[in-house]
């Protein structure tokens, strides 16, 4: 397992919840994860980064732990 001894890396913006096949998945899958939000590069600022919930909106994640949808559900 990795670590970091960055700040921000246990802040609201860089969390999510997921079980751990999700979790799995996300990292066999980084291109998809990625994509949606579920990982972030390094480089990014998490909460800058929109991520893409089950409901299929996407949402940034903020400071005070709450979300906010920036899209609707694609069709």
């Amino acid at each position: 397992m990795g670590g970091s001894r960055a700040g921000w890396i246990n802040e609201a913006p860089n969390l999510l919840l997921v079980c751990e096949p999700c979790n799995g998945f996300f990292e066999d899958h980084p291109a998809v994860s990625y994509e949606a939000g579920w990982k972030v590069q390094s480089w990014r600022s998490p909460g800058d980064v929109a991520v893409r919930y089950a409901d299929g909106r996407l949402y940034r994640l903020g400071a005070d732990g709450r979300r906010t949808v920036v899209a609707e559900v694609r069709v």
